[in-house]
């Protein structure tokens, strides 16, 4: 296998493998263990009217755009300070692209 160049921007995954033998998932959310997603849910529930449709809105705009890679880090970067705000963080484990997909599915954006 030949590869002439890679670019993973802040905040995206590169996997580069010439034979793969096994692959294991989670049946959590993003790799998250049970007690990550259900802090990210009370993270979510912490919320008021503004701040759900401002991360709506943004979820909604990574959508359409051409460029979401920045947008993601944006996204994580809001949800880090919202944690802190509530005093319910967000597992490091969780990705901004994981992030994005799990606030895609909440707000029923395809």
């Amino acid at each position: 296998m030949k590869i002439n160049k890679v670019i993973a921007e802040s905040g995206s995954q590169a996997n580069i493998a010439d034979r793969i033998d096994r692959i294991d998932f989670s049946t959590g959310a993003g790799g998250l263990s049970t007690d990550e997603l259900a802090q990210f849910k009370k993270l979510l529930s912490c919320l008021d009217e503004v701040e759900v449709s401002e991360v709506s809105n943004q979820v909604i705009e990574i959508k359409a755009s051409e460029q979401p890679a920045p947008m993601f880090k944006k996204l994580k970067e809001k949800f880090d300070e919202l944690g802190r705000k509530y005093g319910a963080p967000l597992a490091e484990s969780l990705t901004s692209s994981a992030l994005y997909d799990l606030l895609k599915s909440v707000f029923g954006v395809g």
